[in-house]
């Protein structure tokens, strides 16, 4: 009987470094730690762009103010109005030492579920396959066109007069 107590926990013990090679393949060290900079991974986060494959896979970079467990708490934006903590898997070191000729540039502050961000205009909701797109805003290329026609305001003073004479 203790021969086969032995053989399992052997092979418990071998199939644990097994499932522990297996799940180490694909992770990395972490290197950065607190007053270090990371790029903030916006994959499962709601974004205001109207389509997620125009939109930056990443932000950044931001200052590690605390390690909290295995997560970090990140300084972001008032914009950005998401939860400061963050699990590892979600952040990426940020490049302090530029190749020659190379300058960081700190992009313009992401906005996810708050005001809208400058560069695009506000669409109501992303089309979905075989509906309209439909801004809630006139296209640009009938702008040009609406505005080559006189104003209501200015069409009723004109008929009252026509009217009238």
């Amino acid at each position: 009987m203790e021969e086969i107590w032995k053989l399992a926990a052997d092979n418990v013990e071998k199939a644990q470094g097994i499932m522990k090679s297996q799940a180490s393949k694909h992770r990395r060290e972490l290197n950065f730690g607190v007053g270090g900079k990371v790029f903030l991974s916006f994959k499962n986060y709601r974004i205001q762009r109207p389509s997620r494959k125009h939109a930056d896979q990443s932000e950044g970079p931001f200052e590690i103010i605390e390690k909290i467990g295995n997560s970090y708490k990140l300084e972001l934006p008032d914009s950005m109005k998401i939860h400061p903590v963050f699990s590892p898997d979600k952040l990426r070191k940020a490049a302090d030492n530029p190749l020659p000729g190379q300058v960081n540039v700190t992009p313009d502050p992401v906005k996810i579920e708050g005001e809208m961000n400058g560069r695009l205009r506000r669409c109501s909701r992303a089309a979905s396959p075989g509906e309209n797109f439909n801004t809630g805003q006139d296209p640009k290329r009938l702008s040009n066109w609406l505005e080559a026609w006189e104003k209501d305001d200015y069409l009723a003073d004109e008929a009252d007069d026509f009217l009238r004479a």
